[in-house]
């Protein structure tokens, strides 16, 4: 039986094929002399014309010109091969049974190997690095998320919202205490507060206060006039008979709700700045109008009580302390939360939160898939060579972008079904530490189409833990922030949900990387150059090593030249051309030019 032989042309390794196949092609001119051939079950690539089996008289009778035009004994740069030895352990391939060996040395380009880009990043541990650059992910997309929220409500004209038909009683406290400075400030906030209404149809205001008794000062209207009128012609005197007062704001409210298809909110804004007269009675009276459905929300100075106010309200969420100079801050705190429940805030299509979905959907999605993106980028940069290799592909970035997307408006959804459901502070830092959870799961899970061999399951567990622990931070840092005085709120509830999403960026990257490290059964380690080096975990899926659209990208060697997969606990690879395999172990080295590839197992 004749020999075959495998041959390279143009970096294609092409066979097996006969012997005189070969020989025909030089002779036709598709190949030279100087042509890299290795016998079948052979161990190693040399020029033809170095190859005994082959005699140049038989291929160019009487010294026929080279093909190229040169002469029939190649130069020495011609016989130049450089070698790439597969050793299992260490040993000797040579030892290995023939169908496990492989062709030892491939074709490859004097300049194999080479540089890589991200070197400076290489040396950093992987949990760091994911971290870094997802924490820089994050504070990118809350960034462009905040100017989002920022503009979403000049959307709004085309979404007009539905607000629920509904009253409000501002109950101003006119006792001794509130003379002079106090009662006038009052009266200015109070005045702020009903011109704001102005906009919002459906919604009429009752002016109520209480001293030592209580009257209805200006009964429910949207005549914004008649209501700054009865503000302004508040007197202070007497005590504080805050139950008197409750009993008159809930007969200004009067009737209830209209029906059930077209439901009325109803509210109570107290001022207070002083004990009650009689803590039972007002508590008694409260009691009654929250079973009526009808809302109380108190600002308060430090004279009254909070903790009674609590229990008054049955919230702590709708008590706002406040102090001099600045009652109209604390009254536009309470404007919020009226709004919110009655859908100007969160315009209610058919009962469903779709603007709270929209805003808070939004800011979650362009959050997501920064940071989804951002991880891509920190995966594939380790695996990048210099001018050659790639960042991103468009496949990555398809799934990165639909899967961030989804992410963050399934946690846009749980967020605004939280506040839907309740508007306890508890049950709010719970619901948020649930929706980052939700997202740093597909996070994870997104990486799985990134990093090379990652089990879905263990990804999203990197992910989940990442965003439960994440989400912790980001929700205490947003609530210290919301605490730290009225004048401040605002910014500072903007920078802790900034640096809240920096940290939950950076958990999810770091717990995802960890999570991926101590989860791997077999891997390899590309040494590119000392102090450079990229890891490839181990699986049923093969990790491809040649050329450009392969896993590793080493310069000069042929596209998928080599090809590792681990399967029921062992690690095979197989060698092009020829298809050949042979067992790998721990330790097992495949020096390619420059590029030196080392497996590693756990076992």
């Amino acid at each position: 039986m004749s020999q075959q032989w495998y041959y390279s042309k143009d970096g294609v390794h092409e066979g097996p094929v006969e012997r005189e196949e070969i020989i025909r092609l030089i002779e036709n001119g598709v190949l030279t002399p100087a042509v890299l051939v290795c016998q079948k079950g052979g161990m190693s690539w040399e020029p033809i014309h170095d190859v005994p089996n082959f005699q140049q008289t038989e291929i160019y009778p009487g010294g026929k010109p080279h093909p190229s035009g040169g002469s029939s004994v190649p130069s020495p740069a011609a016989r130049q091969a450089v070698g790439a030895e597969v050793m299992s352990g260490g040993g000797d391939p040579a030892s290995a049974a023939a169908e496990d060996r492989m062709p030892g040395s491939l074709p490859m380009a004097s300049d194999t190997g080479g540089g890589r880009g991200g070197s400076f990043f290489s040396r950093w541990p992987k949990p760091v690095f994911f971290g870094v650059v997802g924490a820089l992910g994050c504070l990118v997309g809350a960034l462009i998320g905040q100017l989002y929220l920022l503009l979403f409500p000049s959307i709004l004209p085309a979404l007009p919202p539905t607000v629920a038909k509904s009253n409000i009683a501002l109950l101003i406290d006119t006792s001794g205490s509130m003379s002079s400075g106090p009662l006038e400030e009052v009266k200015r906030a109070a005045v702020d507060f009903v011109d704001r209404q102005r906009t919002n149809n459906g919604v009429k205001i009752a002016i109520v206060h209480f001293d030592s008794e209580a009257a209805i000062d200006q009964p429910l209207t949207t005549d914004t006039a008649a209501m700054i009128r009865a503000i302004n012609g508040l007197v202070s005197t007497g005590g504080t008979a805050l139950d008197r007062g409750l009993d008159r704001a809930g007969n200004a409210l009067l009737p209830p709700s209209v029906s059930p298809h077209n439901p009325r909110k109803d509210f109570v804004l107290v001022f207070t700045d002083g004990q009650p007269n009689d803590e039972g009675s007002a508590m008694a009276v409260a009691s009654q109008l929250r079973e009526r459905s009808v809302n109380i929300l108190v600002v308060h100075t430090a004279g009254a009580p909070y903790s009674f106010l609590v229990s008054l309200t049955g919230a702590t969420n709708q008590v706002f302390s406040t102090s001099a100079g600045n009652f109209g801050l604390a009254f536009a705190e309470a404007e919020k939360i009226i709004n919110t429940q009655l859908g100007i805030a969160t315009t209610n299509v058919e009962g469903k939160p779709v603007l709270a979905f929209l805003s808070n959907g939004g800011w979650f999605a362009i959050l997501a898939i920064a940071l989804s993106f951002a991880l891509a980028l920190a995966q594939n940069s380790t695996m990048m060579v210099v001018n050659e290799g790639k960042l991103f592909r468009w496949g990555q970035a398809m799934i990165c972008c639909l899967i961030g997307l989804a992410a963050g408006l399934a946690a846009g959804v749980g967020n605004a079904l939280f506040q839907q459901v309740s508007e306890d502070q508890a049950m709010s830092f719970v619901g948020g530490v649930f929706v980052w959870s939700i997202l740093g799961g597909a996070i994870g899970f997104a990486m799985v189409f990134v990093i090379l061999n990652f089990k879905p399951s263990r990804a999203v567990m990197g992910g989940l833990l990442g965003g439960l622990v994440g989400g912790l931070v980001f929700n205490l840092l947003r609530y210290l922030g919301s605490e730290q005085g009225d004048s401040g709120s605002v910014l500072a509830e903007i920078v802790g949900r900034l640096i809240g999403a920096v940290m939950v960026g950076a958990l999810i990257g770091c717990f995802i990387a960890v999570i991926e490290q101590i989860s791997r059964e077999a891997y390899l380690v590309v040494h590119w150059a000392p102090n450079e080096t990229s890891t490839l975990n181990l699986g049923q899926q093969p990790v491809t090593i040649g050329g450009r659209e392969d896993d590793v990208f080493i310069n000069g060697v042929p596209d998928g030249a080599l090809s590792i997969v681990l399967d029921e606990g062992r690690i095979s690879c197989t060698q092009q051309p020829g298809n050949t395999q042979s067992q790998l172990k721990d330790q097992s080295t495949i020096d390619l030019g420059k590029v030196k590839i080392v497996i590693h197992t756990r076992a």
